[in-house]
């Protein structure tokens, strides 16, 4: 990662603090000390990510953070038993042919 991005993430993690910090607006001024007179990619980027901003013309909020990741339940495995380890359909054995 370059500096540019390392700043910009940076930014970006100031910004987030900032706006959870205050339980009101956070004036303009105080915005662009932090995140810079670029601050609106960064809202942008937090917007992306899930979290809810409201700006006004004399600052900005954080309304919403993004929902907890829920993980992923973990698929079941049925293994079979060894008697039949070398099967690939386990017991199931092909039907008898008989001649044509």
């Amino acid at each position: 990662m370059d500096t540019t991005s390392r700043t910009k993430v940076r930014q970006r993690e100031q910004l987030l603090q900032l706006l959870k910090l205050s339980l009101n607006w956070v004036p303009i001024f105080e915005v662009v000390a932090v995140a810079g007179f670029q601050f609106e990619a960064q809202v942008f980027k937090l917007l992306s990510l899930g979290y809810r901003i409201e700006n006004k013309p004399g600052g900005s909020r954080l309304v919403a953070s993004p929902a907890p990741a829920v993980s992923q339940p973990q698929p079941i495995v049925v293994h079979d038993s060894p008697a039949n380890a070398d099967s690939f359909f386990g017991g199931l054995t092909p039907a008898p042919r008989y001649a044509d």
